[in-house]
């Protein structure tokens, strides 16, 4: 796999030496555009997780793929999600910085222990299944440091994650909850962690085909290549000076979407180094990324592809024609999983899952 980190070539002073004074950098990101399914699909929430993840990445003084679990997909299901979390938190001391992010669907559910104003749960969309914001706050009860980021980019209203006019699908949910009354809000009543959010509670987020990636996002990776977001000149971003710059940003290029920042935590939450970049899609076979852009191998099926190069969290498709009727199909993939994990999946013309192979080990097979 090839992780190397990019850097830019800008020169800027600083009044520091831009570094994070505390321990380990810690990540999970999830992106979900396709859901199960045709009718809820997204466009760009898995690019939002990846880019993000490579924007990190590239700040390797902080930030290591050993420490960054990305899920995209059909592998971000519930118990994927609630596993990679239970993983950071159970493997974090006090010192350490850790960050959730989610772009994809948000629901509001009817509220179902009265503990809400508004009579209504407000919830991410898993792969398989809804998680309501108490659930989330759950997951962190336990986490050993303060130094939490919660970045979502998804909507909270009406049930409305991606609206129509953008390129985008939208899935109903139980109503749209109270101004301030919305998933951040609800994080911060239970836990102490910064959250950084798309929208306010009673709005939609939007995603935009002539940025690749939801508006906020765009911003967010925006402020973290861009060395004046960092108006204290210290080296680092920290998530108020990110919100700083994205917030008007984001609001500007929509008028109907106001990022809200909920700040439970003494002091800046400083999360990465100025002027970090995107990794760029190095794979030789780019951009196939999604399952419209799958690079054809018809031609040169039953050989070896060599020089394949993967980036954390990278979806690849590839496709080979075939007739239907007997035929047996076998797909293998070798590499050293120390260098990083690879998962595959077949899909079927329609994109629908038929076999995967999904190990920690060496190598990755699959006969059908």
């Amino acid at each position: 796999m090839n992780l190397n980190g990019v850097t830019t070539g800008t020169e800027w002073s600083f009044d520091t030496q831009g570094i994070l004074e505390v321990g380990t950098c810690r990540a999970v990101i999830v992106g979900i555009s396709n859901y199960p399914g045709t009718g809820g699909d997204l466009n760009y929430p898995r690019k939002d997780a990846q880019d993000l993840a490579r924007a990190l990445l590239s700040d390797s003084k902080h930030w290591s793929n050993a420490n960054v679990t990305v899920l995209v997909d059909w592998q971000a299901t519930q118990a994927s999600i609630e596993q990679a979390v239970a993983n950071m938190v159970q493997a974090s001391d006090a010192n350490d910085t850790c960050l959730f992010y989610f772009s994809g669907h948000g629901v509001t559910l009817a509220d179902d222990n009265g503990d809400e104003a508004d009579g209504l749960d407000e919830a991410l969309c898993a792969y398989d299944n809804d998680i309501r914001d108490d659930r989330i706050a759950d997951w962190f009860l336990t986490l050993a440091t303060d130094r939490l980021l919660v970045i979502v980019d998804a909507c909270y209203s009406g049930g409305l994650a991606k609206t129509a006019g953008k390129g985008t699908k939208a899935k109903s949910g139980a109503g749209v909850p109270k101004k301030g009354d919305g998933l951040a809000k609800d994080l911060n009543d239970l836990i102490s962690q910064i959250t950084l959010t798309a929208s306010d509670a009673d709005e939609q987020s939007f995603e935009d085909p002539s940025l690749q990636h939801g508006v906020f996002t765009y911003f967010l990776l925006d402020a973290m290549e861009k060395f004046a977001a960092d108006t204290d000149i210290s080296g680092l971003l920290c998530a108020e000076e990110a919100f700083a710059w994205l917030e008007h940003r984001t609001n500007g290029y929509n008028p109907a979407q106001h990022p809200r920042l909920f700040d439970d935590v003494a002091g800046n939450l400083d999360f990465v180094s100025a002027g970090t970049t995107a990794l760029p899609a190095d794979d030789a076979y780019e951009d196939n990324d999604y399952s419209g852009d799958a690079t054809d191998l018809t031609a040169v099926a039953d050989t070896w592809i060599t020089s394949l190069t993967c980036n954390l969290g990278d979806c690849d498709y590839y496709e080979i024609a075939a007739t239907a009727g007997n035929l047996d199909i076998t797909v293998d993939v070798n590499f050293t999983h120390l260098d990083g994990d690879i998962d595959i999946e077949l899909l079927d013309a329609l994109g629908s899952p038929v076999a995967s192979s999904v190990t920690s080990t060496d190598d990755e097979h699959i006969s059908y």
